[in-house]
């Protein structure tokens, strides 16, 4: 009987990575996943560069990758280390970096010579003064600001905005480019389009009719103008206050583009090939003009009843605002095998708009709580507007409300030692604490400008503490929201300090952390307690009031049970039942 055949001892086995090797295999991995985006916008990859060190103005570098659309060269830098090795690696970077701000044309000049293949990759369509250089840095962790100021020219992108960059991507293909545009701080109409840039601000316009405010019902001095528009016109203009985006911004709520929705009113306008019969809701910029049948410009004041008119739209990216209606916009995208009905539609003045003209001398601010109260106020007739959606709202229309300057707080908390790194910033964001029940439970009787145990109360500025329970300086709000942040995180760092920077992580299956949203919002309500009991201290104060806590059996307080865990902390700390 013949033996069964067993593997040799010398057979290859699977052999264990270096730590070396692994990082390399994570490098690589997060350097595919930024190259799907730049190749779903149109960009081209060059590899010859990659990795090739040159020297530039006396320093020597390299960088991973380099992408090319049209007349715009973007390096870009990939580091997959944690945090703390971030800042180390910009450092290094940081003096290459600011040199080709200060001298983009001259280091693309040294890059088209030194690599032939950049050379033909940009052609010779556009006369070498027009080439636009950006250098963009991706990294897997977040980056703080104090590192990025070490090369304000350059942009940075993590984990969080990576994200909305590729589904963004993969939602609308090439017409992302305009965002990443934007993002970038390139002038889209500086970027060519087959070998040829516009001369001037070219400017489109469209038949529609003005309704004035004593129709509209709308405030004094607004516009509400009915006309259709070429999509392509809208998507080379818009911005979306999406409240998952890279935008750093107080004023953003509006959700992520879904893929799947987009999809789906593209194959309703292949099939039915017809024009949506329900309109979507733009704000104009302020220099829209409207024009009466001769050409000539007319002024949106002496407008008082219904007449037609012809809206021109500036030819500058970032500037209409898309209210209502972002699915049924960007469902014309572009594609690089484009379909050509289509691209048929895109072109055609087929896009019923309700757009909104502001009064003159309308500031940023109003506008944002116009526009904001506008999209909850179609959106609640939708459907229920979601907690998280109404606080975001809020911190724009009702700046001065607790859960307002709350989410203040909360922005400025994720940027300090405590919780830097820790709280959500970002639908996208994994492994980190959500904010909405930290803000409505755990910070909104902390910060109240109404309340008799907040810390508006123990804020020494007398002046300024006026001008906001008053609700009359969001200039003295944003003070506020920092001087509480700071006192904050001061507490919280003494309760790590105690209970140990081993356990002060996200709780998770797998490790003995303590950070839950239950743990951060019983800490905060014991705050509330001290503060109202002792006032405000320093670190070391707390640190020595806390030190009982050391052994407090924080796993035995789960779900909404912070309000019972900070009080039973409060006990074991100070002997006695907090203050009422």
């Amino acid at each position: 009987m013949a033996k069964p055949t067993t593997k040799s001892s010398k057979s290859k086995q699977k052999k264990e990575l270096t730590a070396e090797q692994k990082h390399a295999v994570e490098k690589r991995a997060f350097a595919r996943g930024i190259r799907t985006i730049f190749d779903r916008i149109g960009f081209q990859r060059v590899p010859e560069p990659a990795d090739v060190e040159f020297e530039f103005d006396g320093r020597k570098g390299d960088f991973d990758d380099v992408f090319v659309h049209e007349n715009l060269v973007v390096f870009v830098e990939y580091t997959v280390s944690n945090q703390t090795q971030v800042g180390d690696h910009i450092k290094g970077k940081a003096h290459l970096f600011n040199r080709i701000a200060a001298a983009p044309l001259q280091f693309i000049d040294l890059m088209e010579t030194t690599f032939p293949a950049l050379a033909k990759a940009l052609g010779d369509a556009y006369h070498p003064s027009q080439r636009i250089v950006r250098v963009l840095y991706c990294s897997k962790s977040e980056i703080k600001k104090e590192h990025q100021d070490l090369a304000k020219e350059a942009s940075f992108l993590w984990y969080g905005s990576i994200r909305y960059f590729a589904e963004l991507s993969a939602a609308i293909k090439r017409s992302a480019r305009f965002e990443l545009f934007d993002f970038l701080r390139v002038d889209h109409k500086e970027v060519g389009e087959q070998g040829v840039i516009p001369e001037g601000q070219p400017a489109v316009t469209f038949a529609g009719s003005v309704l004035p405010e004593a129709h509209s019902n709308f405030p004094a001095g607004f516009k509400v103008i009915s006309f259709y528009v070429s999509p392509g016109a809208v998507l080379s203009r818009a911005y979306v206050l999406r409240k998952d985006g890279w935008r750093d911004s107080d004023g953003l709520y509006q959700r992520m583009i879904s893929r799947k929705k987009v999809e789906s009113i593209r194959r309703h306008l292949r099939s039915n090939e017809r024009v949506f019969v329900n309109n979507v809701i733009l704000t104009l910029p302020d220099d829209t003009k409207l024009l009466d049948d001769a050409e000539a410009e007319v002024n949106p004041t002496n407008i008082n009843k219904t007449v037609p008119i012809k809206v021109q739209l500036p030819d500058r990216g970032n500037t209409v605002g898309i209210i209502d209606g972002q699915h049924r916009i960007f469902s014309y995208y572009q594609d690089a095998s484009d379909d050509q009905k289509i691209a048929l539609y895109r072109s055609r003045q087929n896009l019923l708009a309700t757009g909104i003209m502001y009064p003159q001398g309308h500031t940023p601010q109003q506008r944002e709580r116009f526009e904001a109260s506008l999209f909850l106020e179609i959106n609640s007739t939708q459907n229920a507007a979601s907690s998280p959606l109404k606080q975001a709202i809020a911190v724009i229309t009702q700046p001065f409300s607790p859960d307002s300057v709350g989410k203040r707080v909360v922005q400025h908390l994720s940027n300090l030692s405590a919780l830097e790194g820790l709280l959500e910033r970002s639908f996208y964001d994994v492994g980190v604490l959500r904010t909405t029940t930290i803000v409505s439970y755990g910070l909104r009787p902390l910060l109240r400008i109404d309340g008799e145990d907040s810390l508006i109360k123990l804020w020494a500025d007398e002046a300024r503490q006026l001008s906001v329970k008053k609700q009359q300086s969001v200039s003295s709000l944003n003070d506020y929201s920092e001087f509480s942040a700071k006192e904050i995180n001061k507490f919280l760092s003494a309760a790590r300090a105690v209970v140990g920077g081993n356990r002060w992580k996200i709780k998770t299956k797998d490790n003995n952390g303590l950070l839950t949203v239950t743990f951060i919002n019983g800490l905060l309500v014991l705050f509330r307690h001290y503060v109202k009991a002792y006032g405000l201290r320093d670190f070391d104060k707390y640190r020595t009031d806390l030190s009982p806590l050391a052994e407090f059996q924080f796993g035995d307080y789960k779900s909404s049970r912070y309000f019972a865990m900070g009080g039973a902390m409060y006990k074991v700390a100070f002997g006695s039942d907090p203050p009422a």
